[in-house]
């Protein structure tokens, strides 16, 4: 994940319509990136609690 933060910190410094779309996509991978790791934790947490 620090591979895109980093990436999508250099493209935000250049202007232009390609590094305004790059940035967008770049948000839209951390917001599922984040949301997968949110189901796989509650995922993980109901089978524990199954098998207690």
């Amino acid at each position: 994940m620090t591979n895109f933060v980093k990436l999508g910190f250099f493209i935000k410094a250049s202007p232009g319509r390609a590094a305004a779309g790059f940035n967008k996509m770049l948000n839209l991978v951390e917001d599922d990136a984040l949301m997968i790791v949110h189901i796989y934790a509650k995922v993980s947490v109901i089978k524990r609690l199954c098998l207690a």
